[in-house]
Order: C-alpha cells, then sequence, then structure tokens
C-alpha cells in the first residue's frame, strides 16, 4: 500500500522528511479535535514513527472509539 506521501502532489514535492511531518502533524490535530487533548506519549509516538505507520494509525482513528484503539497493536 502507498502512503500518503506517495500519491498526494502536495507532498512528492516534499523531501521525504517533510513530507512525513506534514503527515504527523495533520495526524496529531486530527487525532486531538476527535479524542481531545492528547497525552505527551502520543506526541512521542507520533514524532517518532514511519510514514507506514502514520498512515495506519490515520485509517484506525477513522473507526476507533477511543485513542487506545488507535495505537492498539494487532
Amino acid at each position: 500500500m502507498r502512503t500518503i506521501s506517495e500519491t498526494a502532489p502536495f507532498t512528492r514535492r516534499l523531501p521525504p522528511q517533510a513530507a512525513r511531518e506534514s503527515e504527523r502533524n495533520l495526524l496529531e490535530r486530527l487525532l486531538a479535535l476527535r479524542f481531545g487533548s492528547l497525552p505527551a506519549t502520543v506526541s512521542i509516538r507520533l514524532a517518532q514513527a514511519e510514514s507506514c505507520q502514520l498512515e495506519i494509525w490515520a485509517q484506525r482513528m477513522l473507526q476507533a472509539d477511543s485513542l487506545e484503539q488507535v495505537f492498539t497493536d494487532a
């Protein structure tokens, strides 16, 4: 599966690190909107994640009832 940064025109022009940072920032904002204030541990996990992991969490967020469900390793 290709990640957002591989398919979205605006991120294809960015260096890989900048594209990942853009994805991380977007996911962090969406998680906060959906689940409220995020614990520091979530911000750390997001900062350390690769694009493919950010994509997985973004997809989980759409169906999760809690923040914990987004980050549960299944």
